[in-house]
């Protein structure tokens, strides 16, 4: 596991509402990582799904003001070591004034998603505490798709991984169906008067519809 840096925030640090955080993501195990054997001989297939289990996703989240922005950034092997990716994941970008969810699909097309993030984002609250990376963290399960989050009113802003937020606090760590994300590092600053421009989207799709189509493309999460 990576060694985890965390800059823990002080109450007096939250008005800033400017954070940059880092989340590293693995698979929850070899058959959710959508490798498929295709030509490979059996052998280089095996050792490739047992090396699944030690690469990790890093993704950045930038927080400004009530917008957001999350980004894939590198794959890394167990050493830490940056790996080759064909992955072409899309920033999601978060308003949470209007409550919008917005992904541009395409760099060549205006068709992407623009739609609510309550439509995502319907939570149960669930009665257990836990302490992860050194924040105390509540419980909550998402109605739709079964996601578990666990968030730190610590860190008084709703957001977290991909289309996930809307609870009363940070998200630290989220296993959903394919993945488990969990919070590398934290750290804030004041940014006056600036938000996070999302993408125009034209035509719009729905978060379900772009899900789908993303997944159906080899190298896309």
């Amino acid at each position: 596991m990576h060694k985890i840096l965390l800059l823990l925030l002080m109450p007096f640090l939250l008005p800033a509402q400017s954070f940059d955080i880092s989340y590293s993501a693995k698979y929850k195990s070899p058959a959710t990582s959508g490798i498929k054997p295709n030509n490979m001989p059996p052998a280089v297939y095996k050792r490739m799904l047992q090396n699944v289990s030690k690469i990790r996703q890093i993704y950045s989240l930038k927080y400004v003001n009530g917008t957001s922005k999350f980004t894939f950034e590198k794959s890394t092997d167990a050493k830490g070591k940056t790996l080759q990716s064909i992955h072409v994941g899309h920033p999601f970008y978060k308003n949470f004034g209007a409550k919008k969810l917005i992904i541009k699909s395409s760099l060549k097309s205006d068709q992407g998603v623009d739609e609510s993030l309550e439509e995502l984002n319907s939570w149960t609250l669930i009665n257990r505490d836990s302490v992860i990376n050194e924040f105390t963290c509540k419980m909550a399960i998402n109605n739709i798709d079964n996601a578990q989050a666990w968030y730190s009113t610590e860190i008084a802003i709703p957001d977290g991984p991909k289309h996930y937020g809307l609870l009363p606090g940070l998200i630290i760590s989220l296993s959903d169906e394919k993945s488990i994300y969990e919070i590398n590092s934290l750290t804030s600053s004041t940014e006056e008067n600036k938000s996070i421009k999302p993408p125009v989207i034209v035509n719009k799709i729905s978060y379900q519809k772009y899900i789908e189509s993303h997944l159906a493309t080899p190298g896309k999460r």
